[in-house]
């Protein structure tokens, strides 16, 4: 028993902690900010299954005032005010929208507080509830204020906006097909496509969808893919993939998926001594035959050559 709860410690203390402030304004939409924080619990047990390491997200909640903040439908939640929370570390600030837009938007009222959050290394999230929903008039002119992919402000529409932020979170923390999943445990639907193309095109349009592609290809390299399955995971068609990532990859998605196999086998053969036969299933290319045909072709060496001489340089 002490072994086991040793290890299980060692493991929780191998977790890296993300905080994530929530900033309710009075009136918000509470049911999208609770759909918001359960994605994010989903993605820290589903990353707390991982052998070794992964992200525990710790959700805090706030408001211009602190204490008790009415939202939408008369329900009430605590909160600490953003005085309190001036020193506090955060990772990510999400804003939630306002269904009755009756004051200054909060990005402008509140813009000394938000530059010491982005300081900080924080990431800024404007959630809208969408067209006569309480859009911040003045999130596009802050974005142009961050530092960086993680200070940057970025602004989310529509009804799923909570959704799409949360996701975009934890595919940047932990991976789009972990993210994925929790985007699926979440909103109880097993096809998310569409949220994820919505999500993708929030944060870059084709280039944030050639990435995303090139991401799931190298996590899924070991499977046998299809230009089809790559284009169903980043939610485009066969068509847009292959002009997206030409685009912005500079090679087809095939091309691609050879180059991480190969890169990915001579990783192994140089560091392990594992069998070229082994190396090829574990890759993707199938078997040993394939991997050295594959390899002189590129390298002009066999794979127990490559081997010896990885050994030697090293």
């Amino acid at each position: 028993m002490n072994t086991v709860s040793e290890k299980q410690r060692a493991h929780e203390r191998s977790m890296s902690k993300k905080q994530v402030a929530i900033v309710l304004p009075e009136t918000s939409d509470l049911l999208s900010v609770s759909t918001l924080a359960e994605l994010l619990q989903y993605a820290s047990d589903l990353s707390h299954q991982k052998p070794a390491g992964g992200v525990s997200y710790e959700t805090h909640y706030l408001s211009p005032s602190g204490g008790y903040v009415r939202c939408a439908f008369s329900i009430s939640v605590s909160t600490r005010s953003l005085d309190e929370a001036l020193e506090h570390r955060f990772d990510h600030v999400l804003i939630a929208s306002a269904r009755q837009q009756k004051h200054i938007p909060f990005d402008a009222a509140h813009a000394p507080w938000l530059e010491r959050m982005r300081s900080r290394g924080a990431s800024i999230v404007m959630l809208s509830a969408g067209a006569g929903g309480g859009a911040s008039a003045g999130a596009a002119a802050s974005s142009s204020a961050g530092q960086g992919a993680q200070a940057q402000t970025a602004t989310y529409n529509g009804a799923q906006s909570a959704l799409r932020a949360a996701f975009n979170i934890v595919r940047w923390d932990l991976g789009d097909e972990l993210a994925m999943e929790a985007m699926r445990l979440a909103s109880g639907q097993r096809d998310v496509s569409a949220v994820v193309s919505a999500a993708l095109d929030t944060v870059g349009g084709p280039a944030a969808k050639a990435r995303f592609a090139a991401r799931w290809i190298r996590e899924n390299c070991h499977r046998a893919l299809s230009v089809a399955d790559i284009a169903d995971a980043c939610a485009a068609s066969e068509r847009s993939l292959l002009r997206y990532f030409q685009m912005h990859m500079g090679m087809s998605p095939s091309e691609y998926l050879q180059q991480i196999r190969l890169e990915t086998a001579c990783e192994l053969l140089a560091t392990t001594s594992l069998p070229a036969d082994k190396i090829a299933r574990r890759v993707g290319l199938g078997n040993g035959n394939r991997l050295g045909k594959i390899l002189r072709r590129v390298t002009g060496v066999s794979p127990m050559e490559y081997r010896a001489a990885s050994h030697l340089s090293a």
